[in-house]
C-alpha cells in the first residue's frame, strides 16, 4: 500500500497536445485537445481515457484510501465540462465537486483557432471584399472624371457657339445680298422706256 500512494502522486491529467498517442485500455486514438489520464510506471508513460482510468484505478483507490482524489495534479487546469468528466467517472460527489470548484475555479474556454482551410477561406474572402471596394472606388473615380470631361467639353462648344468675327463693333452675320435686277433696272432700259413715251406723245 505504501507504493500505491506514490504511484496515485504520480499521475496526473492534462490536455493532448498532438493527435499522437492512444488510450492503452480500448486503443482509441486521442484528438488534439482531449483531457486524458496519465500514469507513470518504470519510466513508462500509460495513456488513457477518464472513464478507463476511473475503471483501472478503481480498485487502487480503494486501497489507498488515505490518498486525496482531489489533489490529482492537473485537476485545476481542467475546462469545467472536462473537470464534470472526472468528477462522474471517478464518482466525486456534489459536496466536494462544489468545494473544489470555489476553490480552484475552472479555467475559461478559450476559443478554438478556425482550421487552416477555414482560415484560408476567411482569407481569401477578405482578399475579395477588399479587390471588390478596391473596383468600386477605381469605377467611382473614372465615373467622376468622364463627367467632368463631358461638362468641360460642353462648356468649350457653347463657347464656341457664341463666339461671331466682328467687324468693329458689328458682327458679321453673312454676306449682304446682291441687288435685285427687279428693284433696280439698267440705266438702258430706262432712257429707252423714256424715248418710247416721247414718240406717242408726238403722234398724237
Amino acid at each position: 500500500m505504501q507504493k500505491l500512494v506514490p504511484f496515485l502522486e504520480g499521475c496526473s491529467v492534462e490536455y493532448s497536445k498532438s493527435s499522437t498517442g492512444a488510450d492503452k485500455k480500448t486503443g482509441q486514438k486521442f484528438a488534439k485537445g482531449d483531457a486524458r489520464f496519465v500514469a507513470t510506471t518504470k519510466g513508462a508513460r500509460i495513456l488513457l481515457s477518464l472513464k478507463s482510468a476511473s475503471e483501472e484505478l478503481q480498485p487502487v483507490l480503494e486501497e489507498a484510501k488515505e490518498f486525496k482524489l482531489l489533489s490529482m495534479k492537473g485537476l485545476e487546469n481542467l475546462k469545467e465540462h472536462d473537470r464534470a468528466e472526472f468528477f462522474k467517472h471517478f464518482s466525486v460527489s456534489a459536496a466536494e465537486q462544489n468545494a473544489y470548484n470555489k476553490e480552484h475555479p475552472p479555467p475559461a474556454d478559450q476559443p478554438s483557432p478556425p482550421p487552416a482551410k477555414k482560415r484560408k477561406m476567411a482569407k481569401n474572402k477578405a482578399k475579395a471584399a477588399k479587390e471588390d471596394e478596391e473596383d468600386e472606388e477605381d469605377d467611382a473615380e473614372a465615373k467622376e472624371q468622364e463627367e467632368q470631361e463631358e461638362e468641360e467639353e460642353a462648356a468649350e462648344h457653347a463657347e464656341t457657339a457664341t463666339e461671331q468675327p466682328k467687324i468693329g463693333n458689328k458682327a458679321v452675320v453673312g454676306p449682304s445680298s446682291s441687288p435685285s435686277s427687279d428693284s433696280n433696272p439698267p440705266a438702258g432700259a430706262a432712257d429707252s422706256k423714256s424715248k418710247s413715251k416721247s414718240k406717242k406723245r408726238a403722234a398724237k
